[in-house]
């Protein structure tokens, strides 16, 4: 996944299979944090929490969530940034970013 900076707005647009092992519909609400060992999580929400909610973004299939600035600014982040997405065993999807070293293991 690529991070996509359209005027300001940080973007990344999940892969498919991944949305849909999730469960995520148009509907669902996430919210996008740092934890303690500076990871950045997505977190769907369920009930009345209002801070920091987001909906998921679904338009033919592709589905995109907006990143906050101030997590892109804080993890040093920016447009083209290559990020990949791993679940954790509690469900969570954690996002983290894939060095020169990383990609070129990756691909061969």
């Amino acid at each position: 996944m690529k991070l996509q900076n359209n005027s300001g707005q940080y973007k990344l647009t999940v892969p498919k299979d991944i949305a849909l092992l999730k469960n995520w519909q148009q509907s669902s609400e996430i919210v996008v944090l740092i934890d303690s060992n500076l990871d950045v999580i997505i977190k769907e929400i369920h009930g009345n929490k209002k801070k920091g909610r987001k909906k998921i973004q679904n338009n033919n299939g592709q589905f995109r969530i907006t990143v906050p600035k101030n997590i892109v600014l804080q993890k040093k982040w920016r447009h083209g940034t290559q990020i990949i997405p791993l679940i954790k065993e509690n469900g969570d999807l954690i996002l983290k970013e894939i060095f020169e070293k990383e990609k070129n293991e990756t691909t061969k």
